[in-house]
């Protein structure tokens, strides 16, 4: 979110890193520092919702965004009482927190229903979720802030998606699960492996860069063939490597090297000058290339009883068909779901490869 587009959803990334930066650098004690924490604290509970709220409605209800504002009054007597140390009850503190968070929460199921966008549900659903891990989690608990920082940073990769309408974030989460896989995948010993995570890399890559550069054309014509490349090229791929690794089903490795002609006629419709008008017999042999390979990952995940070979073939099913589903369900969505799929496929890559095995039944 650049601040010259985004300035106020920047000025909310910003002030929750600032936030975070605070607990954990080291050195930052004394009482100016306990001022500053408790400054940061009161601004991570009353101004990054409003920031964001703010955003989204420049976006879809311009004459309603600057309402939101109203939140500098609670902040800043939240601040005065804290800098001037004045003896206020505590319920009186949380009565105004919770009043702002409802309120704000509210206008974003609101503008969520008008222009009927999921986003900005997810983007409520997130932040309530993140302020309830707290107020209901175990005292004392580390798995209490843990849960919420989760659901925090959840609901800022949401937000991102909800202000910009890009995949920049889930983009960004495919390329940290492949270049994860690319790192921790030897390409001498597992060379067809290395090469798929290769690919998803690229096309990771391709995704950023066309969301970055606004759907410049370069960058989308590219973004079109790697995006054959990661369908068709990924699980054979993989799967050759696994039955390569496999004792009882070493033969058949080679045989998943038929995704080349598939893959040649999908690439030639593509790079065609008809590529906006996809051919039903090359999607046909795509579908049944994808579908087949997914399959056998199915059966050598049940006869080497593989726990991790089982939950790549659940991520590969949800990055192909459960893409579909969910756009059909909610258009716009199948994207951000088969990123997320192969992000999921690819993070299992390098554990599916070690030598130690995990049952998939005991």
């Amino acid at each position: 979110m650049p601040p010259n587009q985004y300035p106020y959803a920047f000025t909310a990334c910003a002030v929750a890193l600032m936030s975070c930066s605070m607990r954990v650098l080291p050195g930052l004690q004394g009482r100016r520092s306990h001022r500053a924490k408790q400054i940061m604290t009161s601004l991570t509970d009353f101004a990054l919702l409003p920031l964001i709220n703010i955003e989204i409605y420049l976006g879809a209800k311009p004459l309603y965004a600057f309402i939101h504002a109203f939140s500098l009054i609670p902040l800043g007597i939240d601040i005065l009482i804290k800098l001037f140390g004045i003896k206020c009850d505590d319920e009186i503190k949380e009565s105004m927190k919770f009043a702002n968070n409802f309120i704000h929460m509210a206008s974003l199921a609101v503008i969520s229903v008008i222009e009927s966008n999921f986003w900005y549900f997810f983007v409520m659903l997130l932040y309530l979720m993140a302020q309830a891990s707290l107020s209901y989690g175990h005292q004392n608990s580390k798995w209490t802030e843990r849960m919420h920082l989760l659901f925090f940073t959840l609901f800022f990769l949401v937000s991102s998606k909800a202000v910009t309408d890009r995949n920049v974030v889930v983009n960004g989460i495919l390329l940290g699960s492949t270049g994860h896989a690319l790192v921790s995948v030897s390409p001498f010993q597992h060379p067809y492996a290395f090469c798929a995570c290769a690919v998803g890399f690229c096309h990771a890559f391709a995704g950023l860069v066309e969301s970055i550069a606004c759907e410049d054309r370069c960058a989308t014509c590219f973004k079109r063939l790697t995006c054959s490349c990661i369908e068709m090229m990924t699980l054979p791929m993989l799967n050759i490597d696994f039955y390569l690794k496999s004792e009882q089903s070493s033969p058949l490795a080679l045989g998943h090297g038929l995704f080349v002609v598939p893959l040649a006629f999908d690439l030639l419709t593509k790079v065609s000058p008809n590529a906006d008008v996809e051919d039903i017999s090359t999607q046909t042999l795509k579908d049944l290339t994808i579908l087949g390979n997914i399959v056998s990952l199915l059966f050598l995940a049940a006869n080497e009883n593989n726990a991790v070979y089982g939950m790549m073939v659940l991520a590969a099913f949800i990055a192909k068909y459960g893409a579909m589903i969910m756009d059909n369900i909610i258009a716009g969505t199948g994207e951000c779901i088969g990123l997320l799929g192969y992000s999921v496929l690819f993070g299992l890559v390098p554990m599916a490869l070690k030598n130690g095995t995990h049952t998939l039944v005991s």
